[in-house]
C-alpha cells in the first residue's frame, strides 16, 4: 500500500516541481499596459499645455466661457487620474491575494523549521503592509508623472509574480520531498535505496538554504538562485524516483 501511494505521490509532485514555475507569468503582472493607463493623454488635457492657438482662439470668448473651458479640461484630467487609481488599485489587490495565497501555503509545510516558516510569512506580511501603504499613497497621488512612477514600484519594488511565487513555491516543493523522504525512510530501505533518500533530502534541504536569504530587491540577479533551486529539486525528485524502484524491486511477490 504504501509504494503504491508513493509512486502517486511522486507523479503527482514531479508535475508540481516540473510545471508550476515556468506556469508563473513571464513578465511581472502579465501585461504592463496598467502601467500607463491614466497616464497616457494626460499632458494634451491639461490646461498647461493647450497649444497656443487653442488659446489664442479663445481669447475672443466670453471669461465665462474661458471658465468652462479649463473647467472641462480639468475634469477629462481628474477622469484620467482617476483610471489610473483604479487600475493600480486592482493590480495591488492582485499581489496581496497572491501573497495570502502564499501564507496560506507557508503554514501547510511540515518539514520545515518553525524558524524557517516564521521568517517567510514575515517576508511576505512586510511586502503585503508596503503594497497597502502604496496603495493609500497612489490613491492620493494627484501628479501623472508621480503616480506613473508608483505604478512602477508596484513592479519593481516587490516582484510578487517573478520572484516571491516561485521562492515560496521551491521551498513548499523541498518541503514535500522531505515529507516523503520521511515515509519512505520509515520503511527501511536497503542500503541503495537509503543513498537515494539521504541525497533527495540533502538536495532539498540545499534548496531552501539557497533562496531562503533572497529577497525581490535582488532581482534580476537571484534569477540564477532560483534556477539552480529549482535543478535540486528535480535532482531530489530523480533521487526519490530511484528509491522507489529500488525498494519495489526487493519487496517480495505476494503467493497466489
Amino acid at each position: 500500500m504504501l509504494l503504491a501511494s508513493t509512486v502517486i505521490i511522486l507523479i503527482f509532485l514531479g508535475f508540481v516541481i516540473f510545471n508550476s514555475q515556468e506556469s508563473q507569468p513571464k513578465v511581472e503582472g502579465m501585461s504592463t499596459s496598467w502601467l500607463f493607463s491614466g497616464i497616457r493623454g494626460s499632458k494634451t488635457v491639461t490646461t498647461a499645455s493647450v497649444s497656443g492657438s487653442v488659446i489664442e482662439s479663445k481669447l475672443t470668448e466670453t471669461s465665462a466661457d474661458a471658465g468652462n473651458l479649463d473647467l472641462s479640461l480639468n475634469d477629462k484630467t481628474i477622469n484620467v487620474m482617476a483610471t489610473g487609481h483604479t487600475r493600480a488599485d486592482q493590480e495591488i489587490t492582485r499581489r496581496i491575494n497572491a501573497l495570502n495565497n502564499l501564507i496560506t501555503r507557508i503554514n501547510a509545510m511540515v518539514k520545515v523549521s518553525d524558524s524557517q516558516k516564521s521568517a517567510l510569512t514575515s517576508q511576505v506580511q512586510a511586502i503585503i503592509a508596503n503594497l497597502q501603504s502604496l496603495k493609500t499613497k497612489i490613491d492620493a497621488d494627484t501628479n501623472p508623472a508621480t503616480l506613473l512612477a508608483d505604478k512602477k514600484s508596484i513592479v519593481v519594488a516587490y516582484r510578487v509574480f517573478v520572484f516571491m511565487i516561485p521562492k515560496v513555491t521551491i521551498i513548499s516543493n523541498a518541503d514535500k520531498i522531505l515529507d516523503l523522504a520521511a515515509l519512505l525512510q520509515a520503511k527501511n530501505p536497503s542500503t541503495a535505496a537509503a543513498a537515494k533518500i539521504s541525497d533527495a533530502i540533502t538536495q532539498a534541504n540545499n534548496a531552501i538554504s539557497t533562496v531562503s536569504a533572497l529577497d525581490p530587491s535582488g532581482w534580476p540577479g537571484n534569477r540564477a538562485a532560483l534556477v539552480s533551486a529549482r535543478q535540486m529539486l528535480k535532482t531530489a525528485l530523480g533521487d526519490l524516483r530511484s528509491a522507489w524502484t529500488i525498494m519495489k524491486a526487493a519487496t517480495p511477490t505476494a503467493t497466489p
